[in-house]
């Protein structure tokens, strides 16, 4: 979970370089889809999606203020005892690391998922 909080950070950080669509449009359009499709979204998504919204996490998930904010209300919410605060300051000690990582990893994530949506025969995407 961490780490795909992580690359959500890296994305949204990065987005420009992967989509033609500024976040800030692209999270607008996000919420009001969900918001359009509100009765299909899972519950435990129902129940988080006005927090997300109102403190514009798609968006803010790109810098380190909103990413740690995450954390924080990941680790009060956690069932578990956590030491999250550790867990963020060591992250950010190796965030070149995860930086470059993500780097290699995305744009082959990317390719693979257009490849299989051209594969869907009713052309979603197209």
């Amino acid at each position: 979970m961490v780490v795909d909080i992580l690359y959500d950070h890296f994305l949204a950080k990065n987005f420009d370089q992967y989509s033609d669509v500024p976040l800030e449009e692209f999270a607008a359009n996000a919420y009001a889809l969900f918001n359009r499709r509100w009765d299909e979204l899972p519950k435990g998504v129902q129940r988080i999606l006005p927090y997300m919204e109102n403190g514009n996490w798609l968006v803010n998930y790109g810098n380190r203020y909103g990413l740690e904010r995450v954390f924080m209300g990941m680790s009060k919410r956690a069932s578990f005892q956590n030491d999250m605060k550790a867990a963020v300051a060591q992250m950010f000690d190796d965030y070149d690391l995860f930086a470059d990582e993500f780097a290699r990893f995305f744009p082959e994530l990317k390719n693979y998922v257009d490849g299989e949506i051209a594969r869907i025969p009713w052309g979603i995407g197209r």
